[in-house]
């Protein structure tokens, strides 16, 4: 299961008769908890290098939808693994509500791995 909260917020300024401006703020809380299944696939290429792919989320027509992916690469030597790689995360609220959030996440990330014991 993925369950993620989202919190908005909308400012709109209105010109008054005596020129200056009134804020109106509007705000709403949406969550979304969803199953979800996915696929992984890896290939170790030899002792010190392997690459990785895998994909999870759920959907359903006119309801809220949830995805996210991932794939890296890592470079391993004696107890140590340095991982590239890139991520995204999509998620979309009930279009049936009085009003959904739609939105996509992503970037790159690197990062370093320590193991206790050397394979």
């Amino acid at each position: 299961f993925q369950y993620l909260s989202i919190d908005s917020t909308i400012d709109d300024f209105q010109l008054q008769n005596d020129g200056t401006y009134n804020l109106n703020t509007a705000g709403g809380t949406k969550s979304v908890f969803l199953p979800s299944f996915g696929l992984g696939l890896d290939q170790t290429v030899n002792s010190h290098f392997r690459w990785e792919a895998r994909g999870t989320g759920w959907a359903l027509p006119h309801r809220s939808k949830i995805g996210d992916t991932e794939i890296a690469i890592a470079y391993r030597w004696g107890y140590a693994e340095v991982v590239a790689g890139a991520k995204a995360y999509y998620f979309r609220t009930s279009r049936r509500a009085d009003h959904f959030i739609d939105g996509t996440l992503y970037g790159p990330y690197v990062g370093l791995r320590l193991y206790w014991k050397k394979k």
